[in-house]
């Protein structure tokens, strides 16, 4: 009889052991797929319609580093599991501008506020969308990630499930609450070739219930330098049809970019200066040759092209250390190649207005995509220039000239002459038409006259680094009456 109760009892556990089992199989601890059926399968076939409020804050190309452009944008998004529609305004200066975009799995139409063009797609955008789209609504991100059967991390953490998966060349991180089963972040980290290691936090707050749909209404997006943007959704609606916003363009394409392979040309200045020409950065860097060292000035938008430059030096000049890195200014088609001459011990030539820039490029983490600094790292060694600094071997030189505002493009402008030539090199100052007259100039044009007569320079020559493709046509050097002829047709249109 006792024999009898002990196997009663031990298949009463064995039951409720497969029972708890079964239920933990059928979702019970399967947070993202509870999660799912919270935000993602009540809307069926249909769209969640939401009116929304945003406050959005982007670097731009602005005068100093870190300085951002503020827009505040209302519109309304229509989002099912895999199709998206965004109508938006935007209003400066009591005008409102729109844009438009329409997104599926095949198609990427966009008409920004600045064009009225739809512009062609990659496929690598098509598959990245729903972090797009994840600034409005996380449905299609959710629908993603359950197509992919991803499963929780196995690092626990108390209070989050936390799911990973790969979204075209981004690491996404999601979030889902384990107390309610809500996803409430979602993290996106990838590479910028000049910033390093980059993460955007998406923070899903005061949720509601649409027909027992779950949607945050309030989103916050903390970005690089602890920058937000802020979404409030306003109205939610649940619509069974949307109508198309945008007609497809006849022409329009999916481009499958396969990766690009950087390319550089040499192109002999003069006895001391080769422009060093990067057709896939549009760019063109400047390698000068002192007696027993180098210095480079001006190197595009990552360490790739910083070691491209480097490789050309040793063959053009054996033996010869490049002693020296300067840029014209901060933006990244000037300084973004700078980490691989900090990783080979060169000086940083660079102003008091984009130091601390500098410094973040040195010691910025380049973990996802590791470069020469990040594997072998090194001191970043600076050096200032105040007014003006001359650079010599003795019998060669060149003098560095700090125009700063006077640029009418950032605080921390540099050009640099070459007395021997008498050639002045700058970023993109100047626009001097390949083919049609020159006109007259505009703001950079006549900071760049006023700074070379401040300092007192005689030039025959200007090169600019910035732009040297065909499109826009406009010269990358061109002879100093040419920027002169412009001075004075500004001049007398005043």
């Amino acid at each position: 009889m006792k024999q009898n109760a002990v196997i009663l009892s031990t298949l009463l556990a064995l039951t409720i052991f497969t029972e708890d089992a079964g239920a933990q199989k059928r979702g019970g601890n399967d947070y993202l797929n509870n999660c799912i059926e919270k935000q993602v399968d009540p809307l069926q076939r249909a769209y969640l319609q939401l009116t929304y409020r945003e406050s959005e804050n982007n670097l731009y190309h602005s005068s100093e580093p870190w300085q951002t452009a503020h827009y505040d944008r209302r519109g309304r998004v229509s989002c099912s599991r895999e199709r998206f529609f965004r109508e938006d305004t935007i209003s400066q200066k009591e005008r409102n501008f729109a844009t438009h975009i329409q997104y599926s799995p095949t198609e990427l139409l966009k008409r920004p506020y600045w064009s009225e063009q739809i512009g062609n797609a990659t496929q690598n955008q098509l598959v990245e969308y729903p972090l797009s789209i994840a600034y409005y609504s996380p449905i299609p991100l959710l629908d993603y990630a359950q197509s992919r059967k991803v499963t929780p991390d196995k690092d626990s953490d108390p209070h989050f499930a936390i799911y990973s998966l790969k979204v075209g060349e981004s690491t996404v991180r999601l979030y889902v609450g384990k107390s309610d089963r809500l996803l409430q972040k979602v993290t996106k980290s990838w590479n910028d070739g000049m910033l390093g290691d980059m993460t955007e936090t998406f923070i899903y707050t005061n949720f509601t219930t649409l027909k027992g749909l779950h949607y945050p209404q309030s989103i916050e997006v903390v970005k690089v330098h602890n920058i937000r943007d802020t979404v409030h959704i306003s109205s939610a609606n649940i619509v069974q049809k949307i109508s198309p916003l945008l007609e497809k363009p006849e022409d329009y394409t999916v481009e499958d970019k396969g990766e690009e392979i950087p390319e550089l040309h040499v192109e002999k200045l003069s006895e001391h200066l080769y422009g060093l020409n990067l057709p896939q950065a549009e760019s063109r860097a400047i390698l000068v040759e002192f007696k027993d060292f180098l210095m480079v000035v001006d190197v595009p938008f990552n360490s790739e092209n910083g070691d491209l430059v480097l490789r050309e030096a040793e063959k053009i000049a054996p033996g010869k250390p490049v002693r020296y890195f300067a840029f014209c200014h901060h933006h990244p088609w000037y300084l973004g190649g700078v980490r691989p001459f900090i990783h080979r011990g060169a000086t940083v030539i660079c102003t008091e207005e984009n130091l601390d820039y500098v410094r973040f490029l040195a010691t910025a983490p380049h973990t996802i995509e590791p470069d020469s600094l990040q594997l072998n790292p090194s001191p970043l060694i600076a050096e200032l220039v105040d007014s003006i600094m001359t650079i010599s071997d003795g019998e060669y030189e060149v003098k560095i000239c700090h125009i700063g505002k006077t640029s009418a493009h950032t605080s921390d402008y540099l050009i640099f002459y070459f007395p021997l030539e008498k050639i002045v090199v700058q970023g993109d100052l100047a626009w001097i038409p390949t083919e049609a007259p020159i006109t007259k100039a505009g703001p950079r044009q006549v900071g760049l006259y006023n700074g070379i007569k401040e300092f007192g320079l005689e030039v025959e020559t200007i090169l600019q680094t910035w732009p040297i493709s065909e499109e826009p046509k406009v010269k990358s050097a061109f002879p100093f009456s040419d920027l002169e002829e412009s001075i004075h047709l500004t001049e007398e249109s005043h």
